[in-house]
């Protein structure tokens, strides 16, 4: 009877662990979020953020947005930014058992325009 405990226990773990994942795409690259030619600016820091939604099934949405604007929009105020340079754009799914969660990230430099 342990035994039969033993490996039931053994076979969802091991169920568990297969239907759960990851995957990772290159959303693109741009050399910034706004037109700064002939703009003098200053380096603020590097930044990141990310915009994410869940979804139940990998179907019903139950949460979040998940936009490349909003993300950008979240790093743009942390650091009171007016720009972001070297911007870069990866999406990436987490996939657990019933739920799904797709997660925009941008990482780049913000930058405050000179007034």
């Amino acid at each position: 009877m342990k035994g039969k405990r033993w490996m039931a226990g053994l076979m969802c773990g091991l169920m568990a662990a297969l239907l759960a994942g990851c995957a990772r795409y290159p959303g693109g690259i741009a050399a910034s979020t706004t037109p700064i030619e002939g703009r003098k600016y200053h380096v603020i820091r590097p930044v990141r953020s990310t915009d994410s939604h869940i979804l139940l099934f990998g179907l019903i949405p139950i949460k979040g947005s998940n936009s490349i604007r909003s993300a950008v929009q979240a790093a743009l105020r942390r650091h009171n930014a007016d720009a972001l340079i070297e911007v870069s754009v990866v999406q990436y799914t987490q996939f657990w058992l019933i739920l799904t969660r797709n997660v925009i990230s941008v990482e780049g430099m913000a930058i405050r325009f000179e007034r």
